[in-house]
């Protein structure tokens, strides 16, 4: 999860020449969201200190409901937001209502992370997702099972290594039709 918030950070830094402004959007109720939110801090201040950051921490159970205005409002308010970065893809279809909401799907971009169809097929159709890192979910279900193998076995955990790819416009077309 932190290597693929690491590369959204670095989509930012790279699109934005090091002068982003990008709303990441969390979820403290889940598990991965705190190192994901470090990651990406960790990412802009080393690599980005023209980058302003803000982190909105929304629960997974009210992003349906408050994505869309949370991001429609720090849009108006803040002219030079041009990225959002909902921690997963889950969050990208209503962060992308507020972008469409605030009139700026021309010049908000979307970053975002797990390679689900939805957030893959918006990144197809020219919509405001600019990139998706994706992570193949069979991997990872192993690697989950592989540690909780370990842990039941008496055997130290290892540090998995599930591959990742980013997705752009580049290389969309390599998935089909989501």
């Amino acid at each position: 999860f932190n290597a693929a918030t690491k590369i959204e950070a670095d989509q930012v830094i790279a699109d934005s020449n090091g002068k982003g402004h990008v709303l990441v959007i969390s979820a403290n109720d889940a598990a991965p969201s705190a190192g994901m939110v470090d990651a990406a801090k960790q990412a802009f201040s080393q690599h980005c200190p023209g980058c302003n950051v803000t982190v909105q921490d929304i629960s997974i159970a009210d992003w349906a409901t408050k994505i869309q205005p949370q991001v429609q409002t720090a849009l108006l308010r803040d002219p030079d937001l041009k990225y959002i970065m909902p921690l997963f893809d889950y969050g990208a279809s209503f962060a992308a209502s507020g972008v469409n909401a605030a009139g700026k799907a021309s010049s908000v971009h979307i970053v975002s992370y797990n390679g689900t169809q939805n957030a893959l097929a918006m990144l197809q159709k020219s919509d405001v997702v600019q990139m998706d890192v994706g992570e193949p979910l069979n991997w990872l279900g192993y690697a989950f099972m592989d540690q909780a193998f370990r842990v039941l076995a008496g055997v130290p955990a290892v540090d998995e290594k599930t591959p990742i790819r980013v997705f752009t416009k580049a290389n969309i077309a390599d998935t089909g039709t989501p």
